[in-house]
């Protein structure tokens, strides 16, 4: 496959396209965003990884909060900032070599033993 660039200026790179002779897009549609979505310079994602176990009403919060923030702080439009929230399970994250599940059955066990005692 040839060369591969963003069409729109701002967009997400899953939007990459291939480029024509030309060095551009390989058609106006590519070129065009999707209905109901506003790229341009000022379009941020804030991409948020954490640990799974939050509710949805936490998550839901978590994205109010960080929209409101940086609307507040850089003037953005709020219906222009996206946010994702990733949740990664324990046994996939790691610190130290150690995965936080490993780290969460230390912490029971330490806790087992000290109230046996």
């Amino acid at each position: 496959m040839g060369l591969l660039a963003t069409c729109s200026r701002a967009a997400p790179a899953h939007l990459a396209q291939p480029l024509g002779a030309q060095g551009r897009c390989s058609s106006a549609a590519a070129r065009r965003p999707p209905a109901g979505v506003l790229y341009g310079a000022a379009m941020p994602f804030i991409n948020v990884k954490q640990l799974a176990g939050r509710s949805e009403e936490q998550i839901a919060e978590i994205t109010r909060e960080l929209t409101a923030t940086y609307a507040r702080i850089t003037g953005v439009n709020p219906d222009n900032i996206w946010v994702a929230v990733e949740e990664v399970p324990a046994r996939n994250w790691s610190a130290g070599g150690v995965t936080f599940a490993e780290k969460a059955a230390e912490k029971a066990a330490a806790k087992a033993r000290a109230t046996e005692g």
